[in-house]
C-alpha cells in the first residue's frame, strides 16, 4: 500500500467517524482532551482505519499520536 492510499484510506475513515459521531472531522482528526465526542470519532477512525490494512506506525503518524495510544484506542481502552 502506498502513502498515497493510505493517506486516502485515513481521510475517508475520520470523515465516516465525523459522521456516525455528529461532529467535523477535523474534530475527529486531532480533537482537544476536552472534545469527548471527538475523541470518540478519532478512535472509531483509528480502527476503520486498522481494519482496512492501515499499519499501527502509520496511524501514530497521522493522528500524531504514540503507538501506545492507537493500540488502546482498537482495544477500546482509551478513557473518553
Amino acid at each position: 500500500m502506498t502513502t498515497d492510499q493510505a493517506t486516502i484510506i485515513i481521510r475517508e475513515s475520520i470523515r465516516e467517524a465525523a459522521s456516525q459521531r455528529g461532529c467535523r472531522p477535523s474534530d475527529a482528526h486531532r480533537p482537544s482532551q476536552a472534545n469527548k465526542t471527538g475523541l470518540k470519532a478519532r478512535n472509531i477512525a483509528i480502527r476503520l482505519a486498522r481494519a482496512q490494512g492501515i499499519p499501527v506506525h502509520f496511524l501514530a503518524a497521522s493522528f500524531a499520536l504514540s503507538r501506545e495510544t492507537i493500540q488502546k484506542a482498537l482495544r477500546e481502552e482509551v478513557a473518553v
